[in-house]
């Protein structure tokens, strides 16, 4: 049974690797990824990706404080 802690251990390997798929498939027109749960650990992430991805990557904890 899963509850809203679960998401807080979601591995980087698996944040990044779902960054980059969606930043890879056919038609992607994204102008910038918002990652909006709060237990989740993105702004390392999303410091070291963004310069290679071309587009914001904006973790809400960093945004709202």
């Amino acid at each position: 049974m899963c509850n809203t802690q679960h998401i807080a251990h979601i591995p980087g390997e698996q944040k990044t690797k779902t960054i980059v798929e969606l930043l890879d498939a056919k038609n992607n027109n994204l102008d910038a990824i918002v990652q909006c749960g709060t237990n989740i650990s993105f702004i390392n992430i999303a410091n070291n990706l963004e310069p290679h991805v071309g587009i914001p990557l904006l973790s809400i904890n960093a945004v709202v404080f």
